[in-house]
């Protein structure tokens, strides 16, 4: 299961990387204000040598993002308004053809709401800091709602698929209490009850239901490999970041990976 996350991810992080690649068509017609014509033969060729390059992007995804960019605010927004506290010149800015930038691929509201100077260096520098680019993410979390010290997600064992009858089951936001889940078929493991019990509502606390699929034939989509996991308030603010549940279970479960290695190097240390 989480081989098959870390795959998607992966996937979507070539997207990213490589829709860079675009930007220099885009910020090149966005600083002079002039929509992209995506018929001319300056654009045509940039597609055809991307689209050969890069099997992934074909023709027909890169002239969408091209005419995309024509109308989308955060690219204006990254062009044409002025940043405060900026390492660099925002004229000389590259990103995704979405407007993203930087290590944490903010776009440009994302910037002036959350990029924080984590290094008191006079900057917010996403390009190019580390510490800043996680230091705003943090506190992306921190404005969205994170809940320090409250658990993100818990497995679960499923006893019946009554669960499946309730309606809205696979909205993000949590809305359902787990005691109303348990009684629907889905059983938090009893090595997490001690974990619900410590909350402040215990099985009174609004959660979401989580479906990871995981086909292990992709051409047979009807036979499905599926775990189901509750998602506290902290799990769902992960996906304001990004609204895939895959994309915010692998954050989950990596961060799990780094902090166990972090306190096993603590343990060696002393």
């Amino acid at each position: 299961m989480t081989k098959s996350i870390f795959q998607n991810i992966k996937f979507s992080l070539t997207i990213a990387l490589l829709s860079i690649i675009i930007s220099f068509v885009l910020f090149q017609y966005s600083y002079a204000n002039t929509p992209i014509d995506v018929n001319s033969p300056k654009v045509q060729d940039f597609i055809n040598q991307v689209s050969k390059k890069h099997k992934i992007l074909d023709k027909e995804y890169l002239t969408k993002v091209l005419k995309t960019a024509n109308h989308n605010q955060e690219v204006i927004d990254k062009i044409k308004k002025p940043y405060e506290g900026l390492a660099w010149s925002q004229y000389k800015i590259y990103g995704s053809y979405a407007g993203a930038m930087g290590y944490p691929q903010f776009i440009s509201s994302s910037f002036r709401h959350y990029a924080v100077d984590f290094t008191n260096d006079g900057h917010r520098d996403l390009l190019n800091n580390p510490q800043d680019a996680i230091g705003s993410v943090a506190n992306y979390f921190y404005k969205h709602g994170w809940e320090k010290n409250k658990p993100v997600t818990l497995a679960t064992n499923i006893t019946n698929t009554k669960f499946k009858a309730l309606k809205n089951i696979k909205d993000l936001k949590p809305k359902f209490q787990i005691k109303t889940l348990e009684k629907h078929g889905v059983k938090v493991s009893n090595a997490n009850e001690e974990i619900i019990n410590k909350l402040d509502n215990n099985k009174n606390t609004i959660v979401s239901l989580i479906e990871l699929t995981d086909k292990k034939d992709k051409k047979d989509s009807s036979n499905p490999n599926s775990e189901y996991w509750i998602g506290f308030k902290n799990f769902y603010v992960i996906t304001r970041y990004n609204l895939s549940h895959n994309y915010a279970m692998a954050v989950y479960q990596l961060s799990q990976k780094i902090k166990q290695k972090h306190d096993e190097a603590l343990v060696v240390l002393k």
